[in-house]
């Protein structure tokens, strides 16, 4: 090592960027909701989908894709509301103190 690159110049960790925190945060808890929506179907009667995957001939693929596709679907799907719901930064936040007045319209008459 040069004196350029020692170890003692380098921080030994650094914390992720607030809005990437919150996004990992949003898709962890989309894909535990994935796998327990998944795990709910499984244990359905009337859905044959737990013997189809015992009966096939690579049941741990077939467990890992129909697990990890619900989880991503989901982890998807819950990161998409947390962007959607986040606050405009050119628009106020409600205020609980706001108060709506009458406005007057004229109506022409036909």
């Amino acid at each position: 090592m040069s004196a350029r690159t020692s170890g003692r110049d380098r921080k030994p960790h650094t914390r992720l960027p607030r809005l990437v925190r919150f996004l990992m945060g949003y898709a962890a808890f989309g894909a535990v909701l994935g796998c327990a929506v998944a795990g709910a179907l499984l244990l359905l009667p009337n859905l044959p989908i737990g013997s189809l995957m015992a009966n096939t001939s690579t049941p741990v693929a077939a467990v890992y894709l129909y697990f990890g596709s619900f989880a991503a679907t989901f982890a998807s799907l819950a990161m998409g509301t947390a962007i959607m719901m986040l606050p405009k930064d050119d628009e106020p936040p409600p205020s609980a103190t706001a108060r709506l007045s009458p406005v007057p319209v004229r109506v022409r008459r036909r």
